[in-house]
């Protein structure tokens, strides 16, 4: 699970309101602009509604020549709810692992290994004999 702690590396959007899992997105910031950690994030892959893809068709290829999906989105959250746009963001209530890196990829691993009801006892047992030093 991402620690408030570890530095922003994920695309991060604001979205408005808090107080439902449904919120509409209300503008897109480079990550790189984004000091804060310990608050909802992009996972890494979407769930899109047709018009997210439908919307890849009037844009311009960005970076590499390639159609950007961030592209697309930009275009929806810009353009208002009246006129068919607007974006919504979900909560999910279940921890996020960040995979990026093999140490984070370890942790999400083992993470899940742990709740498999057949491995899980048996590696639990197991990273309970590893000595504390590394």
């Amino acid at each position: 699970m991402i620690e408030q702690h570890e530095p922003v590396t994920h695309a991060v959007v604001p979205a408005a309101g808090r107080g439902t899992r449904f919120l509409p997105i209300t503008q897109s910031v480079p990550k790189e602009m984004l000091p804060n950690v310990g608050r909802p994030a992009i996972d890494g892959r979407y769930i899109c509604d047709p018009i997210v893809v439908d919307e890849l068709t009037h844009i311009t290829p960005g970076a590499g020549g390639e159609y950007q999906l961030t592209d697309a989105c930009a275009r929806l959250i810009a353009t208002p709810r009246e006129n068919g746009g607007g974006l919504y963001g979900v909560i999910i209530d279940e921890p996020r692992y960040d995979t990026g890196d093999k140490l984070g990829y370890l942790r999400a691993t083992i993470a899940f290994a742990l709740t498999d009801p057949d491995m899980g006892p048996a590696l639990r047992e197991y990273l309970n004999t590893q000595p504390n030093e590394a």
